[in-house]
């Protein structure tokens, strides 16, 4: 949704080098409802959006999905505050401004499932900026951070998103009544 619109894609393509990295095989579900109605999607996953220098040094991240006025308005705050390579990464850390508070009003649609996912939506981003502390006390502790050196911790402990837990912290709520849990 986010890459996908145009004016994102455009202002991403201008001023970033983008890159895009699978961390983990997306997670399928199958529903046989019994009747020959078989149901196969795949589960969402969680994004980030990580900002690095030329150095591939992380000097901010975006982490998972924000409404798409918002993601771009982050976007432009980070570009607008970028410091000269001459500086130290730490004080380009230091210099991040508070997260945008920008949500969306969205008029009144007739399709409640619609508004249900756009007020999702709008949760999501309101918690992702929360998240975004504790990306940048990180940061700060560790501020010659590549995307590789942090992605587990991001995942772990901001996402809630264990890459190395093949439930995805579902195991409890999956087996809870099954007797045949190995």
């Amino acid at each position: 949704m986010l890459f996908s619109n145009p004016a994102i894609a455009r202002f991403i393509n201008q001023n970033f080098e983008p890159s895009w990295e699978s961390v983990r095989p997306v997670p399928k579900v199958t529903i046989d409802f019994g009747n020959g109605t078989v149901v196969n999607r795949t589960l969402h996953g969680n994004v980030a959006t990580y900002i690095c220098n030329a150095n591939q040094i992380v000097t901010d991240v975006l982490p998972g999905v924000y409404s798409p006025d918002a993601y771009l308005d982050q976007l432009k705050r980070i570009c607008s505050r970028a410091a000269p390579q001459t500086k130290v990464h730490q004080q380009q850390i230091q210099q991040r401004v508070a997260p945008s508070s920008r949500l969306v009003r969205r008029t009144q649609s007739s399709n409640p499932a619609s508004e249900q996912l756009f007020e999702n939506l709008q949760v999501d981003t309101r918690l992702n900026e929360q998240r975004r502390e504790q990306i940048t006390a990180y940061l700060k502790a560790h501020f010659k951070s590549t995307p590789a050196s942090m992605k587990f911790w991001l995942y772990r402990e901001v996402l809630r998103a264990d890459l190395n837990d093949p439930y995805l912290g579902l195991r409890e709520i999956l087996f809870a009544d099954y007797p045949f849990v190995d």
